[in-house]
């Protein structure tokens, strides 16, 4: 069965169900090919066909494929894992039932077409009433048949899967022909490093505004097309496996990732990342992982921390948002990412309680779950709890210590099978070749400041258009592959439009915005964050090198010629007492001169990162000493804040207006203005 390719049927319906036995009887005296559903409840095991998917398919006069194109909502049945399909004929020439063909196969796809010559789907000769039958339907069985399953592989082999082969590569299995694939950090932007053993330098990328600030726009169709987008630059830039979405809570304001991440709120949490995942998944091509679980909240000492925490808080807090993914029915994440700490005194990637009553039993998970970067405590004790990949790879060492533990008892074989058959899944699943010679180039791969609009066009793979999202986003997200192109501008573009969907008007008195442009005479745009030194995104792994950074001040020149400058403060001054006198001495000079004043304040990146927690709330003393001072010299000033948690305002009711914008990615300086 696994050299069928193409199984021509006449008829088309799903089978009883049967409690007694999973493959149910075949009806008599027709030729059916049966789509036998699994007894398994999986978030995957769903089909995405509309019922009814009976069809009769006698007659060649078209009628029961224009039938069968009705039920779909496109030329593609996806089956659900562990899908039996078995093809009967009883009217064989030996006069028994014969099955032609009876798989078992992971992520199934059977596409079908009509055999008339000239004819599509939808579409045929009213006038050809012949009984020949020719109105056929072909199913192809995806992926193709050399796909091996780990009863084929040696231990070797098997091992292999469970480690990266590099610090971003997933090893190949050269004697099957199956890839390598890719890692990529995102998750605002795909994050592939330049030397494949870096963590810094990395190919120019779009940056998206942050999960802080995307969860402000309380829109899940706007959060899907940025999944999408994301999607086809992972494509792209041949990466399989996504590394986001963050949704650890904000369980403290001080919290280094806060910017990574939605919300304190575990609801707006799982319905954000839900959204999040059906983007970056849609197509089938590329893997989202879901990170990091679990009760992960702060970065200080987050490689020792133990974190103790009572069953219904547990529940109801730290775990609401990771259930509602995974039980997601039609795209629950492909894998899941364990995190550094320990919980009520067990680290997280040896968790019995988490990763096997919870995860696996529980909820049913059947993905795979790998460890954050050096998460992995104990490789064997990470295996009998489910960990099925350990990020980056050991070099061998943890090999041999599973080699031990299978010698002395500690571990089965069976054990390793699991893990290793779900990373294959994986693999499988996605299976975006990475390009060893690194053939993939652009313009700007050379890691050069040449701005992207001067970049090559990439052809990537056909890519699934979603039917959902937000009205603000379909046109650009239909222009992104309409030609199964990747466009850098229409990328710039979607990053801008969320953006502006994103900012938040904290403060609007006695009206005072929007602006008549017809109006604004001149404007001063104050802080190193207007102009030279934007802050639009995170520290730490999800840094992206964007090579398309629009600041507010190039922006202003849109709508007013008349646009001044005053740096305000240095862009890494963290100092929260001392004031630099002769720098706010020019912002006060320069405010006095302007209609109105854009006054660009918040945190700098050096004071919030991930790897540690910020001590207080504070700005630095010089931001808050220009926002009171321009206030006492001109009466329009708009503030806009840049950064990634929460700040104290000592001044909140000086300034005119108030823009919230969290980081809101490389077009982030434009959705204020």
């Amino acid at each position: 069965s696994r050299q069928l390719n193409y199984i021509i049927v006449t008829s088309l319906q799903r089978m009883p169900s049967n409690n007694n036995n999973k493959r149910a009887a075949l009806p008599s005296n027709e030729e059916t090919l049966s789509l036998l559903l699994p007894e398994s409840k999986s978030p995957r095991s769903t089909m995405r066909v509309a019922d009814p998917i009976s069809v009769p398919l006698g007659g060649g006069d078209g009628s029961a494929v224009d039938a069968l194109a009705a039920t779909t909502a496109s030329k593609t049945l996806t089956l659900p894992e562990e899908t039996g399909i078995a093809v009967k004929n009883n009217n064989s020439s030996h006069g028994n039932s014969s099955n032609i063909a009876d798989t078992t196969r992971t992520a199934t796809t059977l596409q079908y077409s009509s055999t008339r010559s000239g004819s599509n789907l939808g579409s045929h000769n009213k006038n050809n009433n012949n009984n020949n039958n020719n109105t056929s339907i072909y199913f192809q069985n995806n992926p193709s048949p050399r796909s091996p399953s780990v009863a084929q592989l040696r231990l070797n082999e098997k091992l292999s899967l469970l480690s990266g082969q590099t610090m971003w590569l997933l090893p190949p299995l050269r004697r099957f022909d199956v890839p390598s694939i890719r890692l990529a950090d995102g998750p605002h932007g795909v994050r592939k490093p330049v030397r494949e053993y870096s963590l810094q330098r990395s190919h120019p990328a779009t940056c998206f505004p942050t999960a802080a600030a995307l969860a402000c726009s309380w829109d899940p169709a706007l959060v899907r097309s940025v999944g999408k987008a994301l999607r086809h630059e992972c494509v792209h830039h041949e990466v399989s496996c996504l590394l986001g979405p963050g949704m650890n809570l904000k369980r403290h304001a001080c919290g280094g990732r806060n910017f990574e991440y939605f919300s304190e709120d575990p609801y707006l949490t799982g319905e954000l990342a839900a959204a999040y995942i059906q983007g970056v998944q849609g197509s089938g091509q590329v893997a989202a992982c879901v990170k990091h679980f679990a009760v992960n909240n702060q970065e200080s000492h987050r490689f020792v921390v133990c974190a103790t925490v009572d069953e219904r808080t547990l529940r109801e807090l730290y775990l609401r948002h990771f259930e509602r993914v995974i039980k997601d029915k039609t795209n629950p994440p492909l894998a899941v990412m364990c995190a550094y700490n320990k919980v009520n005194g067990q680290y997280c990637s040896e968790h019995d309680y988490l990763n096997v009553q919870i995860l696996r039993h529980e909820w049913g998970y059947d993905g795979v779950l790998m460890s954050d970067w050096g998460a992995v405590n104990d490789r064997v004790a990470g295996l009998r709890t489910q960990l099925d990949l350990e990020m980056p790879g050991s070099y061998g060492a943890h090999h041999r210590e599973i080699r031990r533990a299978l010698d002395s008892g500690e571990l089965t074989e069976a054990e390793i099978d699991t893990s290793a058959q779900r990373v294959l899944n994986l693999i499988e699943r996605v299976r975006v070749v990475v390009d060893d010679n690194n053939n993939n180039k652009d313009a700007s791969r050379s890691g050069n400041n040449s701005t992207r609009s001067k970049r090559t066009t990439a052809t990537s793979t056909t890519m699934e258009e979603d039917v959902s999202g937000s009205s603000a986003h379909a046109q650009s997200t239909a222009l992104l592959s309409s030609n199964n192109r990747l466009s850098w501008p229409v990328q710039h573009d979607i990053a801008k439009k969320t953006a502006m969907e994103c900012a938040v008007l904290l403060r609007n008195k006695d009206n005072f915005l929007p602006l008549n442009s017809n109006n604004v005479q001149s404007v001063a745009v104050i802080g190193e964050f207007g102009k030279s030194f934007p802050r639009f995104q995170g520290g730490g792994s999800s840094h992206v090198q964007s090579e398309w950074v629009r600041a507010a001040y190039d922006e202003v020149f849109r709508f007013c010629d008349n646009v001044s400058f005053a740096s305000g403060y240095e862009e890494d001054d963290e100092d929260t007492e001392q004031v630099n006198t002769e720098l706010l001495q020019e912002a006060i000079d320069v405010a006095k001169e302007a209609q109105f004043v854009l006054l660009c304040v918040g945190l700098p990146e050096i004071m919030e990162s991930e790897g540690f927690d910020r001590p207080h709330m504070k700005m630095p003393a010089q931001h808050n000493a220009l926002v009171t001072e321009v206030c006492k010299v001109n009466s329009n000033v708009i503030v806009v804040l840049s950064n990634g948690g929460a700040v104290e305002m000592p001044w909140v009711d000086q300034p005119k207006a108030i823009f919230e914008s969290y980081l809101l990615g490389e077009a982030g300086g434009g959705a204020p203005v």
